[in-house]
């Protein structure tokens, strides 16, 4: 009865202790051994295992070495080396543990280009579970910007890059994220927002700090919005030239169509003229004004021009004196800092924002305010004169509104 009661009893000390004690008061061996190892068989705790097989080893119990073997490969192999090479270290086979538990730790990493290629690097790595992936390639894909590498085909998992821990057990695949938007990195750091000789509502100049973020190197074209959408309602006609004629809504409707053809996270939920940002969601969004207004600047590499990469207007921007009263091709003027075209210029571009009034206090990722009659618009157009195409110029209406000069581009989180 009362190997019975040691049998069934789930902590594993008291039960050790007690077959001990059976053992101390006559027991014999082989019957208790017999017991034991039988009790053994049906434990499913890892370490109740180690701690079993190593009180039989301690008694010189025949095979409880070989077994203990046995269930440290087992244990390695199945994704517990902690366990397993705890299972090494109480055999006393301290200086083979570590190796053996490597060895059977390493895997292959197989790269999944999805359409891109490697030069002179092979489609393949060996990685060590709980160790770095170390150097990961970077891939390359016409007409194409690569985004990472990610464990899951649809790219919903964390990123993975050279310092990411491996936590995968044995051999896996990781696949290239690429994007189909030209798409600039943002490092992210603090500015003046606003200017001090601008309009009413440019005041006051106070200082806002936004985090990294890539932002479409051009505004979207109606090229690419006719392929996500199906249509082009743009009144200027031409596959390069910026879309144009589209609303608010439009915008982060066409975000979280292209999200899901880039097998990115839709960011907005969208019921009817409600829509809610997750700004945790891996996906196309728009900016926030204070995002445009860092990035129309220059960003970290920011120089202080009057206009968006000039203080020579008509070399960056589209706007009345030049325009010709029409849109133009998409960077067919020069960028600025950044790289980024027409942020002064061609079409006005939406942002996340509703319309609020400056604060002089300092704002960390500011989004604007939770509610409003009029979203803001940014960048000035062909349509308004030089004054207008400044990169701390707003301007506002409605979320339906729409203009042969109001168009938008596109953010997308850098981690």
């Amino acid at each position: 009865a009362y190997r019975g009661f040691l049998e069934l009893d789930s902590s594993a000390q008291l039960r050790i202790d007690g077959y001990q004690w059976l053992l101390d008061n006559g027991y014999a061996e082989e019957k208790v051994f017999e017991s034991f190892t039988q009790v053994l068989a049906d434990t499913e705790s890892e370490q109740e295992l180690v701690d079993g097989w190593r009180w039989l080893d301690s008694k010189g119990y025949a095979g409880a070495k070989e077994s203990m073997y046995i269930l440290a490969k087992k244990l390695v192999e199945s994704g517990d080396p902690y366990h397993g090479y705890q299972a090494l270290v109480s055999l006393g086979d301290y200086k083979n543990s570590k190796e053996i538990v490597k060895n059977l730790a390493t895997a292959r990493v197989a790269l999944d280009l999805r359409g891109g290629k490697i030069q002179n690097e092979p489609a393949s790595l060996d990685v060590v579970y709980s160790e770095a992936y170390g150097l990961l390639p970077v891939p390359i894909r016409e007409w194409y910007i690569f985004y990472g590498w990610y464990a899951s085909l649809d790219g919903k998992d964390i990123k993975i890059d050279s310092a990411t821990k491996v936590n995968i057990w044995g051999n896996h695949t990781l696949y290239a994220k690429w994007l189909s938007l030209p798409m600039i990195l943002v490092q992210g750091g603090t500015f003046q927002m606003g200017s001090i000789s601008g309009d009413s509502d440019e005041k006051p100049v106070h200082s806002v700090t936004v985090g990294s973020f890539y932002m479409g190197t051009y505004e979207i074209t109606q090229g690419i919005y006719e392929q996500v959408m199906g249509r082009n309602p743009s009144k200027f006609k031409g596959a390069r030239l910026p879309v144009e004629q589209v609303s608010w809504y439009d915008a982060v409707a066409f975000a979280n169509a292209l999200s899901r053809r880039d097998g990115l996270q839709e960011v907005y939920t969208i019921n009817g003229e409600s829509v809610s940002c997750d700004w945790g969601k891996r996906g196309y969004r728009l900016p926030t004004e204070a995002e445009w207004e860092y990035a129309a600047r220059g960003g970290s590499k920011s120089q202080g021009y009057m206009y968006s990469g000039s203080n020579m207007v008509g070399d960056v921007a589209w706007y009345w004196d030049n325009s010709g009263s029409k849109t133009h091709d998409t960077g067919s003027k020069n960028a600025n800092e950044l790289g980024l075209y027409d942020m002064s210029g061609n079409v006005r571009e939406w942002c996340w924002d509703w319309k609020g009034d400056y604060s002089a206090s300092a704002q960390t990722n500011p989004k604007g305010p939770t509610s409003g009659s009029y979203r803001v618009l940014r960048g000035g157009s062909w349509y308004y004169g030089y004054s207008r195409v400044r990169p701390a110029a707003r301007n506002f209406n409605t979320s339906s509104f729409r203009y042969d000069d109001v168009g938008f581009r596109l953010v997308l989180p850098a981690d």
